[in-house]
């Protein structure tokens, strides 16, 4: 693999906010585990793989340094997780102006499929939704 396969998985990461330690939860592996995997470059496909989708990019730049896809844009986006402990506060803020809400492109899709949904199955979904935050 490239030597610069470490250098664009770091850029990826940090395009989307986020510290080696949540990637590395997401990843199901110790931060010091990943944190190598960044630092040296060594990835398996799989995680190439698993890495791409977490990172909303395309395997083929992380292991290549070559988007294959068309459809998979790689301007700068960040996201902004929802505190599930005062969901009502943070959206407040978001129509004060105090929040800024930039989607990442696998959002833009989750939100086009759910317009494209039945209205019963938008309530299932939204149910579901709220199931889970009451976790």
């Amino acid at each position: 693999m490239d030597l610069e396969v470490n250098k664009r998985i770091k850029e990826a990461r940090k395009k989307l906010h986020y510290t080696q330690g949540q990637v590395a939860e997401y990843m199901g592996m110790k931060c010091s585990t990943y944190s190598q995997m960044e630092r040296k470059g060594s990835i398996s496909v799989e995680r190439a793989k698993k890495l791409a989708e977490i990172l909303d990019t395309d395997p083929d730049y992380i292991i290549y340094g070559e988007q294959k896809s068309n459809s998979i844009d790689f301007s700068p986006e960040k996201t902004v997780d929802l505190p599930l402990n005062d969901p009502q506060d943070f959206l407040e803020k978001i129509k004060n102006g105090q929040e800024e809400i930039v989607l990442t492109n696998r959002e833009k899709n989750i939100i086009k499929i759910y317009r494209e949904l039945k209205e019963n199955d938008k309530k299932d979904l939204w149910d579901y939704i709220q199931s889970r935050l009451k976790k």
